[in-house]
């Protein structure tokens, strides 16, 4: 009998249907072309999404799709809308002796971790009062020992790598949950008790973040990782920390004074210097000194790390190491790369104006013909059904209709006046205004003598050149006096009244504003209306690619954002300057792909590759949708097609943002959250049309889900930013400039 025939004979022909048109979905960081789109799959799947929690006091719910194999065997995992609360740790009370070379740092003597027999086991299980029979430690932890769940055949290369970087990515996730607990810091290296003694890994303390909560309350915090009952539970090893056979393992944290695992306190990563996008977070280390996964025991990089890198990486992979940044982008550093670059991409400071894109490599994954996918940031999974149902309700709101986030419109300006009538009419200026302009020394003068100077240019309609020349004295004594109001008036007259381009306008006054000021105290400074220009420049330097200029807008703007108010403010423009620096790496991958597409457009892989840049990093999916559904055959393709089709019913898109918000979990930085912002797109269409239902539950969970989560991708760190400012963020530089010229105008006719 088929898996079909089964599903029929116990289920309701209708409860059939609607797991056909909301099934679940996995998702990974690479796409491999092949996938299986088994019938049968699609049903078992479709019948296991998770639907959220109606009330604080239900039972949470299992998503077998994302939990590793044991967890989703146990009924006392908790769901993924549930966050579990760890116990408090002791923080050390004295700091670790620092090494002269690179090391793993083990303070605890560590001892060969033997797995337990079948009644040592028993030995530690306690009995359940609902049953006769006493709970065994598996049971009540949720996690069968390593030796019975090891996979029959060794894992190839490909899919070790793939494993590697699915279990770095779930780590990073459980890393921020528990930075949101802990005043936004991440753990420290090595947990200490009351006496100051180390006794276990900072992979300990985020156990209850990576879902398990029972088995961290069950270690002994008086007790090292290797005595007692705290070794017994090393067999116990999650699925996120094993990367070989046994219960070492090879994903360790880049600790000390100047790294992301920061002794005794922990580190908040919105305050490395050099920002998150450009500090290694985690690494992946060689067999021969991989610790135990309780052990006390990371990479230690010193001033000597060159010298000692060839004894911690290179032999497992060969040509070179997985890794992942501190925003949490996986990465492969490669052998041949230079190693004092390596060493620097180690700490947090910013001496040697070390970036990312010197040393990262998208990490290849091989696909089922042995290939490698062009740009594949998102792992392989099977997609859901639309119903007939689906097909025959469409209408006009069935999809989504794409338009740009940052929208132009036709406004009637006057052409730029030629370098001959400017030069003239400066020298008339000058000699008109020469007293006003000597005797303006105090910044109210020269601010007062700004405003002047505008409004004659706003009335001189026949004399183009005298206005623009106005405008530019006006806008310079703006910088002289230190006043960003006025400055910002100066820019948006010229832009509204003459043909120049509007971002280049902002963006070359604004660099000249942040040069002027660079010694002077931000505190002395009112830069509120600068920082919140930041965000339009911002988002439409992303349209037109100017990826760094933008960074340097962040990194002007984040100097007047002093005060307790402008804390968020400054950890936003902090990584969102991270973001846009990866962003011009891909933008220059990606334009290469676009080269390669139009020489051939046969090349449909080239096409996708540039389809996925213009999606997940600059928010075009009327562009880059199409190029990824005309790729080559693999999930994220099906997905794209599925959302261009789109579906009739409220339960047929929650499946649309379902298979997005699937393939989200797999992916890092920009890519998940593209994908997660596809996804909420749809559940936004289909929520207010669903019944009271565990389904409506379920889209309400994850709406709220990516309300509260962090900004990855330049696009959604500027409309959390704009969100905070109160910017309203569809309003383009030009309707900016043009709607407050107006705005001005009639204040003054008024006076």
């Amino acid at each position: 009998m088929s898996l079909r025939e089964l599903v029929r004979q116990v289920m309701p022909r209708t409860i059939l249907i609607k797991c056909m048109c909301v099934g679940g979905l996995l998702a990974a960081t690479a796409l491999l072309p092949g996938c299986s789109s088994d019938t049968d799959d699609l049903f078992m799947k479709a019948a296991a999404r998770p639907r959220g929690n109606p009330t604080a006091d239900a039972t949470p719910e299992v998503d077998p799709q994302n939990a590793s194999p044991q967890t989703a065997q146990s009924d006392s995992t908790p769901s993924p809308q549930v966050r579990p609360q760890p116990a408090t740790t002791q923080v050390a009370k004295r700091s670790q002796p620092e090494p002269q070379t690179a090391a793993l740092v083990s303070n605890v003597t560590s001892s060969s971790a033997s797995i337990p027999t079948g009644d040592t086991a028993k030995d530690l299980a306690t009995a359940d009062p609902e049953s006769k029979t006493p709970q065994s430690l598996a049971e009540q932890i949720g996690i069968k020992p390593l030796s019975e769940r090891l996979p029959a055949a060794e894992l190839s290369d490909g899919e070790s790598r793939r494993r590697t970087v699915e279990n770095m990515i779930k780590i990073f996730e459980a890393l921020e949950k528990y930075a949101a607990d802990h005043q936004s810091r991440f753990p420290p290296p090595t947990i200490q008790n009351e006496a100051g003694i180390d006794i276990y890994s900072w992979r300990v303390e985020l156990l209850p973040y990576l879902g398990y909560p029972e088995l961290y309350d069950k270690f002994d915090r008086s007790k090292p990782w290797n005595l007692g009952s705290n070794k017994e539970l090393l067999q116990y090893i999650p699925e996120e920390y094993v990367t070989g056979s046994g219960t070492r393992t090879n994903i360790v944290g880049v600790s000390g004074d100047s790294s992301p695992f920061f002794p005794k306190t922990g580190l908040d990563p919105s305050v490395i210097q050099d920002g998150s996008a450009n500090t290694l977070l985690l690494v992946e280390i060689d067999d021969s000194n991989a610790p135990e996964w309780t052990e006390p025991a990371e990479f230690f990089p010193t001033g000597n790390t060159v010298a000692s890198l060839d004894n911690f990486f290179f032999r497992k992979r060969g040509e070179g190491f997985i890794a992942m940044w501190a925003n949490g982008l996986p990465t492969f550093i490669g052998k041949s790369t230079d190693k004092r670059l390596i060493e620097d991409a180690f700490f947090v400071g910013n001496d040697n104006d070390f970036t990312a894109g010197q040393i990262h490599q998208t990490i290849s994954f091989e696909d089922a013909n042995g290939e490698t996918a062009i740009g594949n940031e998102i792992m392989t999974s099977q997609t859901d059904e639309i119903t007939s149902i689906d097909q025959a309700l469409m209408s006009a709101d069935s999809t989504i209709i794409d338009r740009p986030l940052v929208e132009e419109k036709e406004y009637a300006r006057m052409p730029v006046p030629n370098v001959i009538e400017l030069r003239s009419a400066q020298e008339r200026l000058k000699k008109l205004f020469a007293d006003k302009i000597r005797d303006a020394k105090t910044s109210g003068d020269k601010v007062k003598l700004a405003r002047e100077f505008l409004q004659l240019a706003g009335e001189m309609t026949s004399d183009p050149a005298g206005a623009f020349a106005l405008q530019q004295a006006a806008i310079r004594m703006a910088i002289d006096a230190e006043d960003t109001a006025q400055l910002l008036q100066g820019v948006d007259q010229r832009v509204a009244q003459f043909e120049v381009d509007a971002l280049e306008e902002n963006l070359k006054w604004f660099q000249a504003f942040g040069e002027s000021t660079a010694s002077r105290s931000e505190k002395t400074i009112d830069g509120d209306e600068l920082i919140e220009r930041t965000v339009p420049i911002v988002l439409t330097a992303i349209r037109d690619d100017e990826y760094m200029r933008a960074a340097s807008v962040c990194r002007v703007a984040n100097r007047y954002t002093g005060g307790a108010r402008f804390d968020e403010v400054s950890r936003i423009l902090n990584r969102l300057r991270g973001q846009l620096g990866l962003a011009k790496r891909d933008y220059d991958e990606s334009k290469e792909y676009l080269d390669m597409y139009r020489s051939d457009p046969d090349n449909v892989a080239a096409g996708a590759a540039f389809g996925r840049f213009a999606c997940f990093i600059k928010g075009d999916w009327k562009t880059g949708l199409q190029l990824i559904a005309d790729g080559p055959q693999n999930d994220l393709r099906e997905v794209a097609r599925m959302d261009l089709q789109g579906a009739g019913t409220a339960r047929g898109q929650v499946a649309i943002g379902d298979a997005w918000w699937e393939l989200s979990k797999r992916a890092s930085g920009a890519y998940r959250q593209g994908a997660q912002d596809r996804a909420v797109k749809w559940y936004e269409k289909a929520v207010d049309r669903l019944p009271e239902s565990l389904d409506k539950i379920h889209v309400t969970n994850r709406l709220q889900d990516a309300h509260d989560s962090t900004g990855t991708s330049p696009i959604s760190l500027c409309i959390q930013l704009g969100d905070l400012l109160g910017v309203d963020i569809s309003q383009s530089l030009t309707s900016i400039a043009v709607e407050g010229s107006r705005g001005l105008s009639r204040d003054d006719d008024d006076d």
